[in-house]
């Protein structure tokens, strides 16, 4: 884990998860970046009931890699790229920040 980790504190947690790493059969989209997993890829699917209400969130590997590196005690499912860019004003997502020289 990264020394330098936003944290959030999560004040609610499911009264039910499930958390897997299935194989896509079909396009999906990630909650994280919007985009595409694609078939044959692996991503984390998460089922989660809050207050009588499911919610599944697909979660693509470099979304879910960001996460497990950079969140140390907890998140809400599809605000990761909100709260980094408040966090830290990084936009991972906008690839014209990306300095090809450096």
């Amino acid at each position: 884990m990264n020394e330098s980790c936003v944290c959030i504190e999560v004040d609610d947690h499911p009264q039910f998860s499930s958390i897997g790493e299935p194989k896509a059969n079909k396009v999906h989209i990630c909650c994280e970046c919007n985009g595409d997993i694609a078939p044959g890829e692996r991503y984390e699917r998460a089922t989660l009931l809050y207050d009588g209400h499911w919610n599944t969130y697909k979660t693509c590997k470099i979304c879910l890699r960001i996460r497990k590196d950079w969140f140390q005690c907890g998140w809400y499912y599809g605000m990761m790229h909100e709260l980094l860019l408040e966090e830290t004003g990084i936009d991972y997502l906008d690839a014209s920040n990306c300095d090809d020289d450096e």
